[in-house]
Formats: C-alpha cells, sequence, structure tokens
C-alpha cells in the first residue's frame, strides 16, 4: 500500500527476492510499483527462486530414500522460512544466521542440524547447476553424544523382568545382536539361519546387507510367545487377566513383524519406571549402544565391530564404543615391559 512521506510517495515490493521501498511524485506511480515492480523498474523476473527449485531439487534427491518424507518436509518449511520468492543468490550467511535464531526458539540443536543439512544439499543442488559459486558456510551446533548410557547386567534384568514377553524378546535380541529397531520389525523367518547360527539383515540403513552370527539369548529371542505367558505376565503386573487385542504368536513373515515401534516405547517407558530407572539417557537405542560397548570392551577390534553394526566408517563406531580406564590400564603393562 503506498505511503506518502511529505511531498512523496513510497510503494513497497519485494523485487526477486528482495524487499524494496521507493519514492515517487505521484500516488499512482507508487501504486504501478507495487503492482508490477519488475515493469516499472525494468528488471528481469529471476526464475531462481526458491520455492520452484527447491521443490524441484528436493524430488530429484530425495525420492526414494528411507526419510523422504522428512526431507520434503524440512524442505517446504525452508521455503516459507527464506521466502518462496527468495532468488537464490540472495542467500547468504546473514540470512542463514537470522532463520537458526527462530529455529532455537522451537527446535534443539540436533534438529536444527538436520535442517541445515538439507539446505546445504539444495544449495549444492544450485552449485551443480551454475546458479551460485559455492554453498554458504552452514552455522551447524556442535553436539554432545547424549546416548553414552550403557546397561548393567542387573539393570537388563530388571529391565527386561517388568516388559511383557513379546516385547521382551524383542528388546533382547536387540541388546545381543546389536541391530537397529527397524532391521528388526522387518526381518523375515527366511532371513534367518538356524543351522548356521546367523541372520542377515537386508532392508539395512546404509542399504548394504549384513550377516552377524546369533548367541544363545539371540536365538532364544526368536521363539513364540505362549498365550499362557502372556496371561502369567500381566497378571502379575496389573493383577488383571490379559485380552489379547491380536494374535499372540508371532508367526506371519517376521518374528516381530506383528510389534509396533509406538508400543515398544511405551513398555519401554513403564518398564523403567516399574525399575526405579529415571535416567532419561536409558532409551531403546541404549541396547544397541551396550552390544557394542560390551563387544568392544572385550577385545572386538573397530573394523569388526563396523562389519557387526552395519557402520561405513570409523568415525560412527568411536560413537557407540567408549573404552573404560580399567581397558586403558592394558597400555600402561605393555610400556612397562
Amino acid at each position: 500500500m503506498a505511503i506518502q512521506r511529505g511531498t512523496k510517495w513510497q510503494g513497497a515490493a519485494i523485487v526477486n527476492g528482495v524487499r524494496k521501498r521507493i519514492s515517487f511524485d505521484t500516488k499512482e506511480q507508487a501504486c504501478a510499483f507495487e503492482a508490477d515492480p519488475y515493469s516499472v523498474l525494468n528488471v528481469t523476473q529471476s526464475t531462481n527462486q526458491v520455492g520452484r527449485l527447491f521443490k524441484q531439487w528436493s524430488k530429484e534427491v530425495y525420492t526414494g530414500i528411507k526419510s523422504e518424507r522428512d526431507q520434503i518436509r524440512i524442505t517446504y518449511e525452508l521455503i516459507d522460512r527464506l521466502g518462496e520468492t527468495t532468488v537464490i543468490n540472495n542467500i547468504n550467511r546473514v540470512m542463514i544466521k537470522k532463520m537458526v535464531e527462530d529455529l532455537k526458539l522451537i527446535n534443539k540443536p540436533a534438529t536444527i542440524n538436520t535442517k541445515l543439512s538439507v539446505l546445504s544439499r539444495l544449495l549444492g543442488c544450485a552449485v551443480e547447476d551454475g546458479i551460485i559459486e559455492s554453498v554458504p558456510k552452514m552455522p551447524f551446533f556442535t553436539l554432545r553424544n547424549g546416548r553414552t548410557r550403557v546397561l548393567s547386567k542387573d539393570e537388563e534384568q530388571a529391565l527386561f523382568a517388568h516388559m511383557p514377553p513379546d516385547y521382551r524378546q524383542l528388546c533382547i535380541f536387540l541388546l545381543y545382536t546389536g541391530c537397529r529397531l527397524s532391521e528388526a520389525l522387518r526381518l523375515k523367518w527366511e532371513d534367518i539361519d538356524t543351522e548356521d547360527g546367523s541372520v542377515t539383515f537386508w532392508d539395512t540403513k546404509n542399504g548394504k546387507a549384513r550377516t552377524v552370527p546369533l548367541s544363545q539369548k539371540a536365538l532364544e529371542a526368536l521363539q513364540d510367545v505362549s498365550e499362557t505367558e502372556m496371561l502369567r505376565f500381566y497378571t502379575m503386573v496389573d493383577g488383571t487377566p490379559y485380552k489379547p487385542r491380536r494374535a499372540v504368536t508371532n508367526g506371519g513373515e517376521g518374528p516381530f513383524t506383528k510389534l509396533e515401534r509406538l508400543a515398544l516405547v511405551r513398555r519401554w517407558n513403564r518398564a523403567k519406571k516399574l525399575t526405579y530407572l529415571d535416567d532419561p539417557s536409558i532409551v531403546r537405542h541404549t541396547l544397541r549402544h551396550t552390544c557394542a560397548t560390551r563387544l568392544g570392551r572385550k577385545g572386538f577390534d573397530t573394523l569388526k565391530l563396523m562389519k557387526w553394526l552395519g557402520h561405513s566408517s570409523v568415525k560412527m563406531v568411536e560413537k557407540y564404543t567408549h573404552l573404560d580406564t580399567n581397558s586403558l590400564k592394558l597400555g600402561c603393562e605393555i610400556l612397562d615391559q
């Protein structure tokens, strides 16, 4: 809306992603500028706008990956925050820092880092297409590794004792194979070789299949859950008869295909409460971390851990393995020889 300033009239409009306010002699001129700023300024409207290109590139980059929905959702949020008509060439560190300051009001540092990673990837597409020369430096947060908790044997037994048998078996399998929850839920019966005592995970996070041996406890966790055991557990814990909402035995395509991710979270949190394990760092990912740490403390080297856990870099393995002070004393014994 044109505003009079003294003897002049000011019109405001966004031109190629940049807000411009220009003074004119008449109100009609200011209104004409706001209606069609490109014609008044005799400039060409840029086609390198955030809205169109980010949507295009996000489909090219993220379609078909497991996190497709999340990454595309973040893309649309970035478009809203940066402005749909903003020209990609105008995105700079100042604009990005301003966006980060706004995100800090509603997001944790790890979530902001994820969104900055998406922005960096999309701007990388702009570099590939020759629109910009380089990607601005992203103000990533330095994160502490908060999930370093390892379960002791006593904590493991107490925690599992307060979990329903079906989800207890799932947790035992997660702990004694070190696999991810998604890998366990997608596991098929044909992927388990009982004669060889191994399991093959085909649907993995990095897309690379891996085979790991099965310990006795992992094999036992693959057995079906009986209705009698379920009845006994719920009567013992709640004092109320068990009313199955689904078939008790697993069967189907795989040992854990009928179990649910959110249901595990509820049962996990309830078991923690009953066991008085109030430590917030004890999450279901602790099972994978505990497996890796126990292997590392018993002499598993980095390459073996990488193969067991399905990681492609040493850095990722180091995140899961933390040697305690006693394990480092071996160095003193070597040096004192």
